[in-house]
């Protein structure tokens, strides 16, 4: 019998900059190595039932740092460790649809019922739809505050779907008796609510809409590029402004 196990790695101090990663040993506690080499946290690790060890990475390069964390798995050995299903939710592609086609009927326009509006108009850095959301706490999520500072403990169901009222009306609401969402629409939305409703996929570009003429206006992340060895935005063709490019500040 094996067993694999969490080290952490302190950076500064307790609570302070910590990364777990993963190692493996005997039943007996002996023949300890390790497994991965992150510089990002990895927690929670399962066995697969094709021998697999799958968990959960805190893998923020080019996304948001709170709680979305993708699932990886690597074979027993530590070797081949590979992503197989990523943080990598868009609102405006993986929300908005379901949003239109259920929703936006009532909830748009001049007067939307309940004052509540929910069109995909792209406004200040996000859309009309997302910040009435979020504003609404239709997404209830866990603000995690600096290593240094601590966060407060969240109790079961106390966060995420459990606690949405966008949620609640869809399971049980009389008002929206006749809004029927495909198994498939629902659970998008349960991911959405439960990946901390996240907003872009990627944090590449520019957001704001004064920039909704520039080239690089909200890109649409795409496989090839997150794992191209190119950037998407060749330097030459980068507007460099009191010599430093936009690349260093959200190209």
């Amino acid at each position: 019998m094996r067993r694999i196990l969490l080290s952490v790695l302190l950076c500064d101090a307790p609570d302070a900059l910590s990364t777990a990663i993963m190692y493996r040993m005997d039943g007996d506690g002996k023949n300890m190595r390790p497994l991965s080499n992150s510089s990002v946290s990895e927690f929670s690790p399962s066995m697969l039932e094709d021998d697999r060890i799958i968990y959960t990475r805190w893998e923020y390069v080019d996304k948001g740092q709170l709680g979305v964390k993708c699932l990886w798995a690597m074979h027993p050995d530590g070797s081949q460790s590979s992503e197989i299903y990523g943080n990598d939710i868009r609102f405006p592609a993986y929300i908005q649809p379901i949003l239109d086609k259920h929703c936006v009927s009532c909830h748009g326009g001049t007067r939307p019922k309940g004052k509540l509006d929910l069109r995909g108009t792209p406004v200040g850095l996000f859309s009309v739809s997302w910040n009435n959301l979020i504003r609404r706490k239709a997404a209830p999520t866990y603000r995690e505050s600096s290593d240094w500072d601590g966060t407060e403990y969240a109790g079961p169901k106390s966060i995420g779907s459990h606690k949405s009222p966008l949620i609640a009306v869809l399971r049980g609401g009389k008002q929206h008796k006749d809004v029927k969402l495909s198994e498939a629409e629902f659970v998008r939305l349960v991911t959405w609510i439960d990946a901390s409703g996240v907003f872009y996929g990627s944090y590449r570009g520019r957001r704001d809409v004064r920039h909704r003429d520039h080239p690089n206006f909200r890109p649409v992340p795409t496989f090839e590029e997150a794992i191209s060895t190119v950037c998407p935005t060749p330097v030459p063709a980068r507007v460099v402004h009191g010599g430093l490019s936009h690349a260093a500040v959200g190209v």
